[in-house]
């Protein structure tokens, strides 16, 4: 019987052993079902649905106010406490201010705004591996092509006889915006930016540079030398954003004259007679300009003395200036007290200006004329050109008088003065484009 009492205790003994085992083994479902604290086991599991994939919270929607560049904490990653070689939370969290190169938009970022960097939501990465930083990235080069040798695109606009474009824009620090403007030789092209200074252009076809941006121009008007693809580049040397609004026009180059047999290279003495005029004069030395032609003008005295300033642009311009008499007398019929008196009145006002040249008005002269002037140390000039102007011609009709009967050495008489002179300017303005292939030479008559 003692050994049976011994078997039963020993049985009883590894029973007990077995339910102690079972009450400390784990539970699967967070220990709720088997005795677990419940209100433990709620705070987990909301502790877990704010959880995101690999315990990373998910980032915050409350919108950020800042405006110092920083990133907020609330939008970047949460690690576990990191181990060697692990990118921390703090490493994340830094700041990006540096400039964002934008595309060359109006709205893009101007005058050294910082732009806003955020960090994305990091994909799978290496243990290690810093997250990539989204940026925007500026076109290299935007082109706008003025298609064809005349014709624009379709959304350029372009004005009767030139093609006109304007481009606005931003640019970046120390960055270059090429354009290519398709044009053919001889043509005229103007290129203007409107800018802060520090904003240049840049003109060049291939090896041949108009204007480098290191002479720091803003704008460039040229006969174009070669017909290409030439590049009208924006530069900035500025450290900021910078707007601009860059303008192109392209006139098409003259047509050779029909109506003019001149040889290449020949001389023209373009002369004007009963100025200065408020009226004319100005428009008259405008297209000279353009030209690169001189002109000698004749000059009544007495309109000297009332359009001083006028007057002095003609001489600033490198045009000469002669004698047509103080009130434009008819030099025929006047007295030798008469003559001495509107000639020196005349050459007096002219003063260190004036030339040893004498036009007589109407081209009047008796026996006595030539010889009266030489005493005054003058030399009679008329012409062997004459447009006719007085006549009431339109522009294209004084036009084909010249055209037609210009050969080396003409000296051609136009009006500047004595009524309203618009189709004389008219009339210069053709001749002039119609020339301009026959490259002449244009010079002042009295020297």
């Amino acid at each position: 019987m003692n050994r049976w009492w011994k078997v039963g205790c020993a049985v009883a003994g590894l029973a007990l052993l077995l339910v102690v085992a079972c009450s400390d083994a784990p539970s699967d479902s967070g220990g709720a079902e088997f005795g677990g604290d419940p209100v433990e086991a709620v705070r987990e599991s909301a502790q877990e649905a704010e959880r995101g994939p690999a315990g990373n919270l998910e980032a915050s929607t409350v919108p950020d106010d800042r405006q110092d560049g920083t990133v907020p904490a609330s939008t970047l990653p949460t690690t576990a406490p990191a181990s060697e070689g692990e990118v921390t939370r703090e490493e994340v969290s830094r700041t990006v201010t540096e400039p964002v190169e934008q595309p060359e938009t109006a709205s893009s970022a101007r005058n050294g705004e910082e732009t806003r960097v955020t960090v994305e939501d990091p994909s799978p990465d290496p243990v290690g591996a810093a997250p990539e930083v989204s940026r925007s990235r500026l076109s290299l080069a935007s082109d706008i092509l003025l298609s064809g040798r005349y014709r624009p695109d379709s959304d350029v606009r372009f004005d009767r006889g030139e093609i006109h474009a304007t481009v606005v824009g931003s640019i970046g620090p120390e960055r270059r915006l090429a354009y290519t403007v398709h044009a053919a030789e001889g043509q005229s092209l103007l290129a203007a930016v409107d800018a802060r200074d520090g904003v240049w252009i840049d003109l060049r076809l291939g090896e041949v540079v108009i204007v480098s941006e290191e002479e720091r121009s803003q704008r460039v008007e040229t006969a174009l030398p070669s017909g290409g693809s030439w590049k009208v580049s924006v530069v900035s040397t500025r450290d900021d954003f910078n707007d601009y609004a860059l303008t192109i026009r392209v006139l098409p180059p003259p047509p050779i004259s029909t109506r003019s047999s001149i040889e290449p290279g020949s001389v023209v003495y373009l002369t004007f007679d009963d100025g200065p005029d408020p009226r004319n004069t100005p428009h008259i030395l405008d297209i000279l300009a353009r030209y690169n032609a001189r002109a000698t003008f004749f000059v009544v005295g007495r309109l000297v003395a009332g359009y001083p300033d006028l007057f002095q642009r003609i001489i600033s311009e490198g045009h000469t200036v002669a004698n047509h008499t103080w009130n434009h007398e008819n030099l025929a019929k006047l007295s030798r007290q008469q003559f001495d008196q509107t000639i020196g009145r005349t050459q007096e006002i002219l003063g260190d200006y004036a030339t040893p040249c004498l036009r007589p008005p109407y081209g009047a002269t008796r026996t006595h004329t030539r010889t009266w002037a030489a005493e005054h140390g003058l030399e009679v000039h008329m012409w062997s050109v004459s447009a006719n102007d007085w006549e009431g011609l339109d522009g294209e009709a004084i036009a084909d008088r010249i055209l037609t009967r210009l050969t080396d050495g003409s000296v051609v008489l136009m009006h500047d003065g004595g009524g309203n002179r618009a189709q004389t300017v008219r009339g210069l303005e053709i001749i002039l484009e119609e020339l301009a292939l026959h490259r002449l030479r244009y010079e002042p008559l009295c020297t």
